[in-house]
């Protein structure tokens, strides 16, 4: 997870930055090609147990100790499918949050953006500031019977 896409650095001293500001990143799977190296998901605020279970803690740690950013390796909250994770943490942004309302973004990963799934409000506001988005229509996010997301964006 690039800090500078997400507008987090979790560095102990360091102020945070102004922009970006996202209220909860959940991220739902590890890349094999990572090789188990989670160095960031202390980033993340929620998680599944899928992402927790490839975990390498030998190499997260190792790289974390050696960054000296030891909250980047830290777990976030860790649930057991992504529905879960995710309306865990649309709730904990507190009671009377319109969920029509919500600006809500899905990336493959912060190494690629070309393509990204966006709530409504996202698209008005795109549209409103000149920028081109091509669209296709989701009316909620949708899961299968083990919780998992439907549509996912891929790389």
């Amino acid at each position: 997870m690039d800090p500078n896409i997400i507008g987090r650095w979790r560095i102990s001293g360091v102020e945070e930055p102004e922009s970006p500001r996202i209220n909860r990143i959940v991220v739902l799977d590890l890349a094999e090609k990572s090789f188990g190296n989670a160095q960031g998901i202390g980033l993340a605020d929620f998680t599944t147990d899928r992402l927790f279970n490839k975990i390498d803690r030998k190499s997260t740690y190792t790289n974390a100790l050696t960054s000296t950013y030891l909250q980047r390796a830290m777990l976030p909250l860790i649930y057991q499918s992504e529905k879960d994770a995710i309306e865990t943490a649309l709730q904990s942004l507190g009671p009377g949050i319109e969920k029509s309302a919500l600006k809500i973004i899905q990336i493959p990963n912060t190494l690629h953006l070309g393509k990204v799934l966006v709530s409504n409000p996202v698209i008005n506001e795109l549209e409103q500031s000149g920028n081109v988005c091509e669209k296709g229509i989701i009316s909620a996010l949708e899961f299968n019977e083990n919780g998992d997301l439907i549509r996912k964006i891929t790389e």
